[in-house]
């Protein structure tokens, strides 16, 4: 049985959230390294942990994933970090 959505997030960490939430705001590797204040090759790092954890594989399978589970709803605030969401 396939993961749902939520299962999904509680498979990653904090950060693999977070890098995720940018992924999903169709940031680039660069820009997600600059806000988070960490090298371009940590933010592909954790892109590649976050493909692992949700059994994803080939070079567009994280975009395709935040298609289908995120961007249909609308917005991304089921994937804040905080404990509030903004709304």
């Amino acid at each position: 049985m396939p993961h749902s959505y939520s299962q999904h997030l509680n498979l990653l960490t904090p950060t693999e959230r977070t890098v995720l939430k940018r992924v999903a705001e169709y940031k680039t590797s660069r820009q997600i390294a600059s806000e988070l204040g960490m090298s371009h090759r940590t933010v592909q790092n954790h892109r590649a942990h976050i493909c692992k954890r949700l059994g994803l594989a080939g070079p567009n399978a994280l975009l395709q994933f935040v298609a289908e589970e995120i961007t249909p709803r609308g917005n991304t605030r089921h994937m804040s970090t905080d404990t509030h969401a903004n709304e």
